[in-house]
């Protein structure tokens, strides 16, 4: 298991200011897109398990974790936040590796094939449902609002002593590791603890998703990448509805390979280990195919 510190990367996008977590490390880079609703902390226990021969960052998308929000976002938001980063921490595209976790893998199949060059991507249960791909209409409906996410809490906000304790409940009902847990929560200006994403951003994110007319989101994205795919699939997953469609990607789409593994949805939180053990294997392969 890797051990090493981390530092915090404040750059500026297109889009506005936007914050990474930077690992070190002296080998081939792997850049870590979290899933909706998360932040980049969400990946310290997969960067635990791997070694130094990896550069490791992380990156807290447009009004997650220490990224504020800044206008409504879209996906060119997020894929300039990825060109931001990886500009300014001079990382080699061609080198680069691409680990998404749900809402993340798609950002990251969706960057390969506008900004083609990644070395590999591997997916964390980011395989299209039933529902991207017209199998089965979205039982919510297409729109979402903050007064939903409201109503779920995610407008929590409290002091000092409320913010201490929640982060000590989240971390023993297994929430999450302390960090992920801590950066889910932002300092205000009013001197109080909020809960991030504000509601409105993550019912904004939410919608880009559910929108079929999305072109970001398109299963033909996968025909435009040109590098590795390794779609790790959970077994209770978002796409186990829709697994005879997903196992036959890989005839679909030649550079994707399809590996299902036992578990629910985010897997990196589940099996930290066996998700590094995928993502260095993939990042190998991809190495010696090129």
């Amino acid at each position: 298991m890797g051990s090493r510190g981390r530092s915090e990367v404040d750059i500026s996008s297109k889009a506005g200011p936007v914050a990474a977590m930077d690992w070190g490390g002296s080998g081939d880079p792997i850049l870590f897109l979290h899933g909706g609703g998360s932040n980049a902390a969400e990946w310290v226990q997969v960067v635990g398990h791997l070694t130094d021969d990896f550069r490791c960052v992380a990156v807290d998308f447009h009004g997650h974790g220490r990224t504020p929000a800044h206008q409504e976002p879209t996906y060119e938001t997020y894929l300039d936040e990825i060109d931001a980063v990886v500009d300014h921490l001079g990382i080699a595209r061609d080198r680069l590796t691409l680990v998404g976790s749900s809402f993340g893998g798609a950002v990251a199949v969706c960057y390969e094939a506008r900004r083609p060059g990644c070395r590999a991507i591997v997916g964390d249960d980011s395989a299209p449902s039933a529902v991207h791909v017209g199998l089965r209409p979205n039982p919510d409906g297409v729109e979402h609002t903050a007064e939903e996410y409201d109503a779920l809490g995610w407008g929590w906000s409290g002091d000092e002593a409320a913010y201490e304790a929640r982060v000590a409940a989240w971390v023993a009902d297994g929430s999450g590791p302390e960090p992920y847990v801590r950066r889910c929560h932002q300092l205000g200006a009013d001197g109080r603890y909020h809960q991030v994403p504000a509601t409105a951003v993550i019912a904004a994110m939410h919608n880009l998703g559910l929108r079929p007319e999305n072109p970001y989101l398109r299963v033909n994205n996968y025909a435009e990448v040109g590098c590795p795919v390794l779609l790790l699939c959970a077994t209770e997953g978002t796409a186990s509805d829709n697994r005879r469609f997903v196992d036959s990607m890989p005839t679909r789409f030649p550079m994707v390979t399809v590996t299902w593994v036992e578990g629910g949805h985010g897997l990196h939180r589940q099996l930290p280990e066996l998700v590094a053990q995928h993502v260095t294997k993939a990042t190998e392969a991809a190495r010696v195919r090129r």
